[in-house]
Parts: C-alpha cells; sequence; structure tokens
C-alpha cells in the first residue's frame, strides 16, 4: 500500500486516512453504506475502481479523507457515533486540520450523519449525501413485505443497538426522529431515480420537503442510472469550496 494510506485501529476498529500529496487544510469524512468495510490493508473504496477514482481526486484536491470500519452494518448506533468522535478526535490530533470538516455519506450512512449533527454541530462545515438513508421507519417497513430481507434487518438493528428484537419497533424505529437535529448545516443530496433500496421519494424528496418548510433549503440532484460519483465531482468540488470561504464554522 502507498504511504498515501495509513491504516489504525481504535475501539478495534480498523480506519483508513487518505492522505493528500499537497493537503490544503480541509478534511472529508467518509461513511459508507451496508457494504461498506476497512480493514487492516484495505478498503471498499480502496478496492472499487470508480471510488478509488474519487478518492483520488478528492486527494489531488488537496483533501484529507478519512473512515472507518463502523462496526459494520451499524444502522446509525450510538456506538457507530461515539467511534466516528473517537475518530475526528484521533484525526485533528494527528494532521494539521481545520477542525470544521465535510461529511460525505452513502446509503445508511446518512443515518450517522445525522446523528453527528446533533453531537458535533459545531464542527461539520457541509455535508453531501449519495442515495441516503434518511428515514430507518420508513425503510424497515419496506423491507418488512420481505421475510427474508425484514428478518436480516431486525437482526442487524438489534444488534447494532444493542436492543431485543421484539424492542427494535418501540424503542430504535419509532423514535429515530432525526431531522430534528440542527437542520441547518448545508447539504447536498445525489440520488438515483430509480435506486430501489432506498427510494428517493421515501427519503430525499420528503427531506428537502422539511428543510424548505424549516426555512434551511437544502440542494438535490435526481439523475438517471449508469453515472459515477466520479460524474459528480465538478459539483461536489463547488459545493465543498462555497463553505470554505471562511475558516471557522459557517454555521
Amino acid at each position: 500500500m502507498s504511504v498515501s494510506e495509513r491504516f489504525f485501529c481504535i475501539h478495534e476498529q480498523w480506519n483508513v486516512v487518505h492522505l493528500p500529496e499537497k493537503p490544503n487544510g480541509f478534511a472529508i469524512l467518509l461513511i459508507g453504506d451496508t457494504d461498506h468495510f476497512v480493514n487492516e490493508k484495505t478498503s471498499l473504496w480502496l478496492q472499487h475502481p470508480e471510488r478509488l477514482k474519487f478518492i483520488n481526486t478528492l486527494r489531488h484536491e488537496g483533501y484529507t479523507v478519512f473512515t472507518s470500519n463502523f462496526f459494520g452494518r451499524h444502522w446509525g448506533s450510538n456506538m457507530a457515533c461515539e467511534l466516528a468522535e473517537s475518530l475526528y478526535n484521533f484525526i485533528l490530533k494527528h494532521e494539521i486540520l481545520n477542525r470544521h470538516i465535510h461529511i460525505i455519506a452513502e446509503g445508511m450512512g446518512a443515518l450517522l450523519a445525522l446523528k453527528l449533527f446533533e453531537r458535533m454541530k459545531q464542527n461539520i462545515r457541509s455535508t453531501i449525501m449519495i442515495n441516503p438513508c434518511l428515514h430507518l421507519y420508513r425503510y424497515y417497513k419496506k423491507e418488512r413485505k420481505n421475510r427474508l430481507f425484514y428478518k436480516r434487518l431486525l437482526s442487524e438493528l438489534s444488534t447494532a443497538h444493542n436492543v431485543e428484537k421484539e424492542e427494535v419497533e418501540e424503542k430504535i424505529l419509532k423514535k429515530n426522529n432525526l431531522w430534528k437535529y440542527h437542520n441547518r448545516i448545508p447539504m447536498y443530496i445525489f440520488h438515483e431515480t430509480s435506486y430501489r433500496k432506498y427510494r428517493f421519494e421515501e427519503h430525499s424528496k420528503r427531506y428537502e420537503k422539511y428543510r424548505l418548510e424549516e426555512n434551511s433549503p437544502i440542494t438535490l440532484t435526481l439523475f438517471l442510472p449508469g453515472k459515477s460519483i466520479s460524474y459528480f465531482s465538478k459539483p461536489i468540488f463547488s459545493f465543498l469550496r462555497q463553505y470554505e470561504k471562511k475558516l471557522s464554522s459557517p454555521l
């Protein structure tokens, strides 16, 4: 592995930081979907050609990018949130960076990002989301129609949030209203129109409407299948730089 990546362990979870040759002083926390992983040698984003291309583009632009295994399928758990905070503090201690970071979250990772809005709101500069799961209860109800998927999801939620399966719906899902937490953080969402796992009508469009009603609109781009994340590099960098004009948090 090249010197551009450094792997390390926190809370028994593997993490990786991608280092730019010419740092611009800004960092990005990357939070992946259910297939995301980091181990002692590699990660999903290093193994997937298009994702690796995007990471390298971020590095070329000077960004320090860091991510974690986050206990696998965490579904926005408190344990994953605490790890994210520890990882943030570790990176800020070991790298020369502005303390206000960007977040890029994909799929399930959006749930963790929303929870970080509450706990780290003063340290988050902006957020980009890709095909996000923004409402766990709606996703749960959709999966309930398929017995096999439902049983697996119920087991994952029970493990991630450390509650009995019989308590998941009452203790986790019905109380999982993450939208109320600091909804003024700038956000740009990219959502594929035919993406069936997290339908844009149930997640991104509903969240867009909520933020508009809160007088804190977001930017939402719906796109057709066949476009990789690298295709959106130009609008992504434009959005990030918009909130880097002031070194302090824009909030």
